[in-house]
């Protein structure tokens, strides 16, 4: 019962968190940080049972008021919530560690309690999502993301995010009227909201109405590729990233679009079934989108001189990664999809906040700006690198790992399109990212020490970030056999 009770759990104690931290701004603003990081250890630690329960014992469920479904509300303990779980908590606590001593010089003052509790908001949401089982509290924890993502847009301050925020407001506003649409029509043809009832309804009605089905499954696939960013729906994206501070950067990126591709594989293989998905020729439609993504982010990282829209626009073609593992229509597709989503939650966190140390000290995002900033910041500029030399896919790095899981996968299922679309996309990312660390390292400028590279709690998170990445590089098995079951469950 108390493992049942842990999914739920997590969501609920990081609300609370969230909802008492305006009192300690308020009051005690000098506590804001470490309860911030009280709450989101404890929920590492419970995130951690959670995962070697459901790995050992199998999925769990647990029914909110004691309701069983389809009239209570589910929440589900299994392989992909308790992998995005400790994912989340993992990557809000050392980002919290690492803003830690710059939220104050990147907000405005007053605001860094305000922060915190937005930070613990988005957690809470980004973690109920991923362990709903229900289509409308879905769509409410949606909500709950979409608007602290633009809060953490706005928090910065200043004119620079103004525009950035209003379009990112009103494109989430089109993506959840859509996927509001969609589950509107999933209710009218099933009755349920519940996933697993309404699944069983599907294999009967679903071939009784195509059509409807059809047009419920566009608008969830819509609404959920504006939300994450998928080419060509991504035009809020490399605004909303590159304006942010760096601590929102990361979150944003590393993240909240990763949910939401979670969320299309519940629906993908939880909701419909594979015959259904295949008549709608869906998978194609995927694989063209993702294909785009791949090349179009990567085309577009390649003509900035803003290092922050260049992170944002390789975000772009990331997303298109986990996709194209999706539209494999196989379990070792999805399997590289989830490693890719841990793999990339991890690259892109440290590189938007290594890049947001290396700004703070150049004051410019202008790449040509960062001259000698490897001398300056030997550390910060080295972890940079390894993000970067992890995006383009070396090997011993969680980069290398994900693509070629994707192109073994690609390979397997007949395409054989993806395994030079793999090759292609680490050119381009070599050719974007390469660059960067000449100018960090080779260039003459600013090589007089900086006084943030010393910093122990931004050391430290850059530290357990690298060390996350080399682990999932050198020995890969030790999560893998988690992800393969995790793929296993969702392709049911």
């Amino acid at each position: 019962m108390v493992i049942e009770f842990l999914p739920f759990a997590l969501v609920l104690f990081t609300l609370v968190g969230a909802f008492i931290m305006p009192f300690f701004a308020r009051w005690f603003p000098r506590g804001c940080i470490p309860l911030t990081l009280g709450v989101l250890g404890m929920d590492i630690f419970m995130a951690v049972t959670l995962l070697t329960s459901v790995m050992t014992h199998g999925p769990t469920a647990y029914y909110i008021g004691g309701w069983a479904a389809p009239w209570g509300i589910e929440v589900r303990g299994d392989g992909i919530a308790a992998i995005m779980v400790l994912l989340i908590a993992f990557i809000m606590f050392w980002t919290v560690v690492y803003g830690a001593s710059s939220i104050g010089k990147e907000l405005p003052q007053g605001r860094g309690g305000w922060y915190c509790a937005l930070l613990l908001l988005i957690s809470a949401g980004m973690m109920g999502l991923v362990v709903s089982g229900d289509l409308f509290n879905m769509y409410v924890m949606i909500e709950v993301v979409s608007l602290s993502s633009v809060a953490l847009v706005l928090a910065k301050g200043g004119r620079e995010v103004l525009p950035a925020a209003l379009k990112y407001l009103l494109l989430a506003t089109i993506g959840s009227g859509f996927i509001l649409f969609g589950i509107g029509f999933t209710y009218i043809l099933t009755g349920h909201l519940n996933i697993g009832f309404a699944a069983a309804e599907l294999m009967t009605a679903g071939g009784e109405y195509p059509y409807l089905n059809w047009v419920a499954l566009t608008f969830l696939v819509i609404g959920l590729g504006v939300k994450a960013g998928l080419f060509p729906l991504h035009v809020w994206l490399p605004d909303a990233h590159s304006t942010a501070a760096s601590t929102s950067s990361a979150i944003l990126s590393g993240l909240v679009v990763k949910v939401y591709a979670v969320v299309v594989m519940r629906l993908f293989f939880q909701l419909y079934t594979s015959e259904m998905l295949l008549a709608t020729d869906i998978d194609r439609i995927l694989l063209v989108m993702s294909i785009a993504a791949i090349l179009a982010g990567s085309l577009f990282a390649l003509v900035q001189k803003d290092l922050k829209r260049l992170l944002a626009y390789s975000t772009v073609a990331q997303i298109g990664y986990i996709f194209l593992g999706i539209s494999v229509f196989s379990i070792m597709g999805l399997e590289g999809a989830i490693f890719h989503i841990i793999a990339h939650a991890l690259m892109k966190s440290m590189l938007f906040l290594a890049a947001g140390s290396l700004i703070f000290r150049a004051g410019s995002r202008q790449i040509e700006d960062l001259r000698g900033m490897g001398k300056a910041m030997p550390f910060t500029a080295g972890m940079f690198t390894l993000g970067a030399f992890s995006m383009i896919g070396f090997p011993l790095l969680a980069g290398f790992i994900s693509k070629y899981l994707l192109a073994i996968a690609g390979w397997d299922s007949g395409n054989l399109l993806i395994l030079p679309l793999m090759v292609l996309s680490g050119l381009l990312n070599a050719a974007y990212y390469l660059p960067v660390i000449r100018v960090l390292f080779w260039s003459s400028g600013e090589e007089t020490p900086s006084k943030v590279e010393g910093e122990l709690g931004r050391s430290l998170a850059l530290g357990a970030l690298a060390a996350g990445l080399l682990i999932m590089g050198v020995i890969p098995e030790a999560g893998r056999e988690f992800i393969q079951l995790a793929a296993s469950w969702l392709w049911g």
